[in-house]
């Protein structure tokens, strides 16, 4: 493949930044069995692009729970809680705040 250059700016041009951006991710692409193309194939790789695959959607999905807090990890840290758990409690307590700030005003 040549290399296409923007003459404006010496840097490679919009498509030829496509085609590297492609190339990278076709090392997230599955393993495909060669006989036939239908089947993936089972291998670490594989099986760790899904298992990735499953906690992104899994975290996606929990985003919009307002019930799903944090949790204690095995090292006993507060982790996790979704988005708007925590938009929920910036909520709760910046109108604390407003309400006790109003209140040493008066």
């Amino acid at each position: 493949m040549s290399k296409m250059i923007d003459c404006s700016s010496g840097l490679p041009s919009a498509s030829n930044k496509i085609q590297v951006e492609l190339k990278k991710a076709e090392e997230y692409f599955l393993d495909w069995i060669k006989d036939g193309g239908k089947l993936p194939e089972l291998s670490q790789h594989n099986v760790a692009l899904v298992e990735a695959m499953i906690q992104n959607d899994s975290a996606y999905l929990t985003s919009s729970d307002e019930k799903k807090g944090p949790v204690h990890n095995k090292n006993n840290q507060i982790a996790g809680g979704s988005t708007a758990f925590w938009m929920k409690k910036l909520k709760e307590n910046l109108v604390e705040k407003k309400k006790a700030y109003r209140l040493v005003n008066k």
